[in-house]
């Protein structure tokens, strides 16, 4: 079974996926999150609704409420783009979502990687052909493959010494190589770590653009439970504030010689409450400064 998957152009315009976008526009990114698990476990199933981590990792990775999700697979199921039996969630027709030739080229792929490992080894078999009409066409397996399905899973001190010559702080490298230990060695997007010196030396860049800080920055959490807003936060919900105010204002207000005349006093009194709250989030940016 390979790991990756076809997603064709007309895939959205397909009947039942169109029903389904109209009931939830969710089930798009959660079919695609489905076929991604698919790939990660190489086969058209993958365990599903004995407990919620598969439903809370699904969230967390889509950034999707818990209750869409679960909805959206729902529908998946309605529309029957997948089923879910004894626990297990399988993807109908997942054939037809791999391509004859690389299909056949996954598979040989890692039949080689199995052959690899006895003492002889035919090679007239370590290359992969495509027949098209009269044309054969050879190929190599391509350059980071084997990295990409074999990565290199580094120890503490191996991070640590490659995080001191690149000039990372310990607790940073630290603190990067235990969430990745925890995650399985995977990135927010679930997508597997090949290379972790590149990774590593991203989070020296992330490191230095936060202005080098000496300890693990914490955000500050409300009374009622949300995380602070950051400067940028009161400056984007300013912004947005100001458009909805502006465009409240053209469509019920009218300015003639000598006053403003509005068409709706309810609308006057959200405008002027929206501005009120413009002022109060500019003073609590300026305190900020």
């Amino acid at each position: 079974m390979a790991n990756w998957f076809k997603i064709y152009e007309t895939d959205l315009d397909e009947t039942r996926m169109k029903f389904a976008l109209s009931k939830l526009p969710e089930v798009w990114p959660v079919w695609t999150a489905v076929l991604m698990e698919c790939c990660r476990h190489r086969k058209d199933s993958f365990p599903w609704g004995k407990d919620e981590q598969e439903l809370f990792g699904f969230s967390d990775r889509l950034k999707i409420s818990i209750p869409k999700v679960n909805g959206a697979v729902n529908i998946l199921c309605e529309i029957r783009y997948v089923t879910i039996r004894d626990g297990t969630l399988t993807v109908l027709k997942w054939n037809e979502k791999q391509d004859d030739y690389l299909a056949r080229k996954s598979r040989g792929y890692w039949e080689k990687r199995r052959e690899s490992r006895s003492l002889t080894v035919n090679h007239s078999e370590s290359h992969i052909e495509e027949r098209r009409g009269e044309e054969i066409r050879v190929e190599e397996p391509k350059a980071g493959e084997r990295e990409a399905a074999f990565p290199e899973i580094p120890d503490w001190p191996s991070v640590k010494a490659v995080a001191d010559k690149i000039g990372v702080p310990e607790w940073k490298a630290e603190d990067w190589f235990h969430e990745m230990e925890g995650g399985g060695w995977l990135d927010y997007q679930g997508r597997r770590i090949c290379k972790w010196q590149s990774v590593l030396q991203r989070v020296k860049i992330q490191w230095e653009a936060q202005g080098r800080p000496a300890k693990k920055i914490v955000r500050k959490v409300e009374p009622n439970g949300e995380r602070a807003k950051s400067p940028m936060d009161l400056k984007t919900i300013i912004q947005a504030k100001e458009t909805t105010a502006a465009g409240i204002r053209t469509k019920f207000c009218s300015d003639t010689a000598i006053d403003a005349v509005w068409s709706d006093n309810a609308k006057r009194q959200e405008f002027f409450a929206i501005k009120r709250e413009i002022k109060q989030l500019t003073t609590q940016l300026s305190n900020m400064a």
